[in-house]
């Protein structure tokens, strides 16, 4: 294929309709659970987007982001850079989209598809008088224990309920090991707790380091210790019990959110961390109004 035969398929790949058909394909392939097409469709584009995650929620997180219509005005303004300045190679890294869209069309794709979600324009335009101001509060003075050994008493915790038990779980494999401070305090990048039946986050305060948490498939009902955590870019709740959010108003570099599966009716503790780009908010009862704010920010929503 010629630069200029790729130019035009790419033109016709990247539109509003063909990205609201693709989003609202991948999306009722999450919602009905079928996470092996979903992988699949990654894997059919690995080789062009530079992605190594085995977590069905971060790979639906990216193909959302890949393919959301709010997107639509990037991949133009992309194509007509890389096509006039010649770079060729920049220029197929736009391709997967032509794998995608073929991807989904083909008959081994079994499933039937709900009414197509359709995704509102949206602009940046953002009024404070559209909801109410979420209260200041001042950052709590973060008072570090003496000890410098936590011990998990077995006695009290039940295995798999709290953060010391599934850490111990995770990085050791042995409820006996002791956890001292340092441990904790020096994870950097990523934290993985998923399907640990975790409900008391107690501990987690020390991770202040941690800049992707992923607790999904948990317990947890009270995140107001993630208040500390005050480098978090990602943050996966999936399919826990929280109804509250409150604690992530303060959380001011996070771009992507994940609390799909909660019970969750007020977004307003986001409205305000202005590197959101990114939530995914399936099966919580969140008035349109506010999805609508978030929306009018440039927040991709998925509901």
């Amino acid at each position: 294929m010629t630069d200029k035969e790729l130019y035009i398929e790419l033109k016709e790949a990247y539109t509003e309709e063909n990205l609201n058909r693709i989003s609202s394909q991948i999306i009722y392939l999450y919602k009905t659970k079928q996470y092996k097409y979903i992988r699949e469709l990654m894997n059919k584009i690995s080789h062009i987007i530079s992605f190594r995650e085995e977590k069905i929620n971060r790979i639906f997180t990216k193909l959302i982001m890949l393919y959301h219509p709010d997107k639509l005005n990037y991949y133009i303004r992309e194509i007509e850079k890389y096509t006039g300045n010649g770079n060729e190679t920049d220029l197929h890294k736009l391709s997967h989209i032509l794998i995608i869209q073929n991807e989904i069309k083909k008959e081994e794709f079994e499933y039937v598809l709900e009414e197509e979600a359709v995704f509102p324009d949206t602009g940046w335009g953002y009024d404070e008088e559209d909801f109410d101001r979420i209260k200041n509060i001042d950052d709590e003075d973060f008072e570090e224990s003496e000890e410098d050994i936590i011990r998990l008493d077995e006695d009290i915790f039940s295995p798999g309920r709290d953060f010391f038990t599934a850490f111990k779980l995770k990085e050791y494999g042995d409820l006996d090991a002791i956890i001292e401070l340092y441990h904790l305090q020096s994870i950097e990048g990523s934290l993985e707790l998923q399907d640990y039946d975790i409900s008391d986050l107690t501990g987690i305060n020390y991770c202040k380091y941690v800049t992707i948490l992923d607790l999904s498939n948990n317990n947890i009902h009270d995140i107001s210790l993630l208040t500390q955590l005050k480098r978090i870019e990602e943050l996966y709740l999936t399919n826990n019990n929280l109804t509250d959010i409150f604690a992530l108003h303060k959380l001011q570099n996070l771009r992507t959110l994940d609390i799909s599966g909660n019970d969750i009716t007020d977004l307003r503790p986001v409205f305000h961390l202005i590197k959101l780009e990114y939530i995914n908010i399936i099966g919580n009862d969140i008035p349109r109004e506010q999805t609508d704010i978030l929306e009018e920010k440039g927040v991709v929503v998925v509901y």
